[in-house]
């Protein structure tokens, strides 16, 4: 099935559930597929589709300000980024995610890595969050050599 032809379908789809007022998180997914173009897959854009999950700007949430809600935002984007990095090979060290997000040092990447599995695995609302956040960011970001 060729690109445009999935498209077609998912506009289609979208258009329905908006009318019939079905809500759902995937139908962010869908509109953001339907709106937005692919991006190279970089720390920085990482951090931004993540912040925008929580409705945060990068100059809210890039403070050295431990508030939860922001803490939340930042350790999710770099469990993502650590993630991403070594499953495309992108080699970005434990100190590239941490000074990108917040000028943070190498262990609160290794602390938020370990802080955000024990709340996945301990708080499904919290792990569907994640994957939703995960997904939109394989969806909308591909490493340079991909795009």
């Amino acid at each position: 099935m060729s690109p445009d032809a999935i498209k077609v379908i998912l506009q289609t789809l979208f258009n329905f559930c908006k009318e019939n007022k079905f809500k759902h998180e995937h139908m962010i997914i869908a509109e953001e597929l339907l709106t937005d173009t692919i991006e190279e897959l970089t720390i920085h854009n990482i951090k931004l589709i993540v912040y925008k999950h929580f409705n945060m700007t990068e100059q809210q949430v890039d403070v050295p300000s431990r508030k939860g809600e922001l803490v939340k935002a930042r350790q999710i984007a770099m469990a993502i980024a650590y993630t991403l990095s070594d499953e495309y090979k992108m080699h970005w060290s434990l100190n590239d995610i941490a000074y990108e997000i917040g000028k943070r040092d190498h262990a609160t990447v290794l602390h938020a890595k370990k802080t955000v599995r024990n709340q996945r695995d301990t708080n499904r609302k919290y792990d569907e969050m994640y994957r939703t956040i995960e997904e939109r960011i394989r969806i909308r970001l591909k490493p340079i050599k991909e795009l």
